[in-house]
């Protein structure tokens, strides 16, 4: 399909090109003051009518278009990258910035999608998910500025994310008040433990917490794949193994995310000369989900017999018929965070201002144990 131009809209207004520009070619500045408004009002008509959408390269060209936003982010099914995704566009839109979005959730590799954002010519970025170094260098070689929203550390950039670690450091703590003495979590078989991948690191994270509380209370952890947790001998009275999930569990399916809780559960049931743990720790709600779900297909009784936590805070956790415990992030706030941040090194680079040195560092912001019905008090050890 032909663009729309100023030019043919002034044809079909029977007007000359300059008045045309004048309305929709400023970038959203007041019209020239000797035009009616009339006319502004026809044009501004006419425009929407054509389908007509202003030229960003002319625009740069007269510095009058509006600071273009990119966001990566790995979205999909997740609440969570939703959420913050919708609290990027709605931030964005007060301050009159427009936003690119692209979601590598369903296959769009990050290299691509940070190609699309530079040939866009984007103002900035925010990254909201995990990313290697070398997908940031272009970017970088051109000065782009980039801020990090829940994603994972990009040395000498600025990040914003919640304490995930003093996140399930609470967890643990809440669940050892409860009377839960043998603990399972879960995490992804591409976790750094297992791997050479620095870029990944929320499961690492929430690990971190998982250890330090149970060594707060005396307790011993061990981490392995299903082969090792067969193999487990725990000591004392408090004890955690960190399960790491095979390799093909990990290949996500858009419309599955749930799966991984899923699988791995039915993987902890069919081991029957094992005891069952006492809570099932999942890095997300929707693997708690899916875990649960396997539970009771199993005919255990959960939470009584076994309990299950989540992490995020999602719908799910609140809404589902067993509500779950989970952790809760700031998300509105780590959003706003990461967008002032961005728009403030914008502003400095256009005035050629220096960058000070707090718009650098990694920011964690708290967050908040949500207690609910499927980490109720221990009763009995669990059996199938």
């Amino acid at each position: 399909m032909k663009r729309v131009t100023q030019a043919d809209i002034a044809r079909a207004l029977g007007l000359s090109q300059p008045t045309v520009g004048l309305v929709v070619g400023n970038g959203g500045k007041k019209p020239h003051e000797k035009l009616k408004q009339e006319t502004i009002d026809r044009i501004l008509q006419k425009a929407k009518e054509m389908g007509y959408r202003p030229d960003r390269h002319a625009q740069a060209m007269r510095g009058a278009r509006p600071t273009l936003i990119g966001l990566l982010y790995e979205g999909g099914m997740m609440q969570v990258s939703n959420e913050r995704a919708y609290n990027v566009a709605r931030l964005l839109k007060e301050r009159g910035c427009n936003l690119l979005t692209l979601d590598i959730y369903h296959g769009e590799s990050v290299d691509e999608a940070m190609g699309h954002m530079l040939e866009s010519q984007v103002d900035g970025v925010i990254v909201a998910c995990t990313v290697r170094p070398s997908h940031l260098e272009p970017a970088l070689e051109r000065g782009l500025p980039i801020v990090g929203l829940a994603s994972n550390d990009m040395p000498g950039l600025p990040a914003v994310r919640c304490d995930m670690r003093d996140g399930f450091l609470r967890l643990v703590e809440h669940l050892h008040s409860e009377g839960h003495r043998r603990l399972v979590q879960l995490i992804s078989a591409s976790d750094p433990c297992f791997s050479r991948r620095p870029w990944r690191w929320q499961q690492s994270l929430q690990m971190q917490g998982f250890r330090q509380g149970l060594e707060r209370h005396g307790g011993t952890h061990a981490i392995g794949t299903m082969q090792d947790y067969a193999r487990w001998k725990p000591e004392g009275l408090f004890n955690g193994f960190t399960l790491c999930i095979p390799e093909e569990y990990s290949r996500r399916e858009s419309f599955q995310p749930f799966a991984q809780g899923m699988l791995l559960t039915r993987e902890l049931l069919r081991a029957e000369h094992l005891p069952l743990p006492d809570v099932i720790l999942s890095p997300n709600d929707d693997w708690a989900f899916g875990s649960i779900n396997e539970l009771l297909r199993a005919g255990l009784d959960v939470p009584r017999k076994i309990t299950v936590t989540g992490f995020n805070d999602s719908r799910l956790s609140r809404d589902f018929f067993i509500p779950f415990t989970t952790v809760r992030q700031p998300t509105r706030t780590m959003t706003e965070k990461a967008v002032n941040i961005l728009i403030r090194k914008i502003e400095k680079i256009r005035a050629k201002l220096p960058f000070k040195e707090d718009e650098r560092l990694i920011h964690e912001l708290p967050c908040e144990l949500v207690v609910a019905a499927s980490s109720c008090r221990r009763t009995a050890s669990p059996s199938i």
